[in-house]
C-alpha cells in the first residue's frame, strides 16, 4: 500500500467567502479546486519574475561601473543597466545625463 502525503493548511477565508462562492459556481469548481488553480495562476505568474537587489554605491564607483558596462555594450536602455548593474534607475539615469552632457556617451 503507497503512503500519500498531504499538506493541509489551516487558513482563515471568511472575508474572501463570497469571493471564492463566486469564483466557484462561474467555474463549477470546488472550493479546494479553486485555491488550487488560483495557486497554479499565481505561481505561473511569479515564475518569470526576476528579483533585483539594489545597491547603493556612492556616484564615482557607480559611474564607473556604468561607464565600463557601456564599454562592453554598444547600446543599452537605462533599465538595462540598472538591473544587471543592480543600481536605482533614478540613479543610473542620472548619471548618464551628466555623462551626455560631458559628451562621454551618446
Amino acid at each position: 500500500m503507497e503512503t500519500v502525503s498531504r499538506y493541509v493548511y489551516p487558513v482563515d477565508l471568511t472575508s474572501e467567502i463570497k469571493i471564492i462562492d463566486e469564483i466557484c459556481r462561474k467555474m463549477k469548481f470546488s472550493k479546494a479546486e479553486a485555491i488550487r488553480e488560483a495557486l497554479s495562476h499565481y505561481y505561473e505568474y511569479v515564475r518569470g519574475i526576476k528579483v533585483i537587489e539594489i545597491r547603493t554605491p556612492n556616484s564615482k564607483d557607480a559611474e564607473k561601473e556604468i561607464l565600463s558596462y557601456l564599454k562592453s555594450h554598444k547600446k543599452a536602455f537605462t533599465s538595462q543597466i540598472a538591473d544587471e548593474l543592480q543600481l536605482d534607475l533614478l540613479q543610473v539615469n542620472g548619471i548618464l545625463v551628466k555623462l551626455a552632457e560631458e559628451g562621454k556617451v551618446k
